[in-house]
């Protein structure tokens, strides 16, 4: 009787001591799992870091590019005639006098944070404006250019929108307009960090009757 009662409390020890050991061996497969996700935290965080000094980076040099004069004539007069190329319309030629025009208008809106035309007569005229971080020059001027999805091409002016309103197309068609032989622009960033764009042109188009090209 007493080897028996000993036999089954040597069993009874041997099952407690197996329960123990799975339930120490559970405690640390938790643990171990726990810290794999702080070294995918560690990851997320540097992928982070790196993308915010990429787009830091490219903003200030977007910056830098905008600010030269020279560089504004040669970009947009290439966009301007990169546009009319592809209608098989004439160059424009930069003038300088309409650039300085258009240069006085871009600051007058900079200083006073107005967004209207300039008024002036005998010309056409863009305007366009966006924060200056995200949009320079030809991002502006792509706001003109993206009306080509409403342009109804060989129409007279103002019956040229597939919307019905000649304003949804209008900085487009003065870009294309054929009989403009010339252009100037000008370029000007507020103190609130907004880019100012003013392109004037000559002859103005936009006629009334008249074909864009």
């Amino acid at each position: 009787m007493n080897k028996r009662i000993l036999v089954l409390a040597l069993i009874a020890l041997f099952c407690i001591s197996q329960v123990e050991g799975l339930r120490h061996s559970g405690k640390r497969n938790r643990n171990s799992g726990g810290s794999s996700n702080s070294g995918s935290t560690t990851n997320d965080n540097e992928t982070t870091e790196n993308t915010e000094n990429t787009e830091s980076t490219t903003s200030d040099t977007s910056d830098d590019s905008t600010t030269s004069t020279s560089d504004v004539e040669s970009v947009l007069l290439t966009l301007h005639n990169n546009l009319r190329s592809k209608f098989g319309i004439d160059s424009l030629t930069w003038s300088s006098s309409l650039a300085s025009a258009a240069q006085t208008w871009s600051d007058k809106m900079a200083s006073t944070g107005t967004f209207k035309h300039s008024g002036t007569d005998g010309v056409g005229e863009n305007i366009a404006y966006g924060t200056a971080r995200v949009y320079d020059a030809s991002d502006l001027f792509g706001f003109w250019s993206s009306e080509s999805k409403y342009f109804i091409s060989g129409a007279d002016y103002p019956d040229v929108s597939t919307t019905g309103s000649a304003l949804d197309v209008a900085h487009y068609t003065q870009i294309l307009w054929s009989k403009t032989t010339e252009v100037g622009c000008g370029l000007a960033e507020s103190s609130s960090g907004l880019n100012y764009l003013t392109c004037q042109y000559s002859p103005q188009g936009n006629i009334i009757g008249q074909a864009v090209y």
